[in-house]
């Protein structure tokens, strides 16, 4: 392909990624990224609660130390 038939293509492509970084993100979008980060949330939540319920069992502060 001509330099200037890339040149033209790769112009036009970034035309149109510019226009669709400037619309906004759809309102579904933003609840399912809210619905993702709440439920990783809760997970650390608990892995945390986890390790703190096994330190208590086996006697080790969350320091490690005994």
């Amino acid at each position: 392909m001509p330099v200037n038939a890339v040149d033209a293509v790769g112009r036009k492509l970034k035309a149109s990624y510019d226009q669709m970084l400037r619309e906004p993100i759809p309102d579904k979008l933003m609840e399912l990224l809210d619905q993702l980060e709440q439920s990783e949330s809760d997970r650390d939540d608990a892995e945390q609660d986890d390790a703190v319920n096994d330190n208590v069992a086996t006697g080790r502060s969350s320091t490690g130390e005994e």
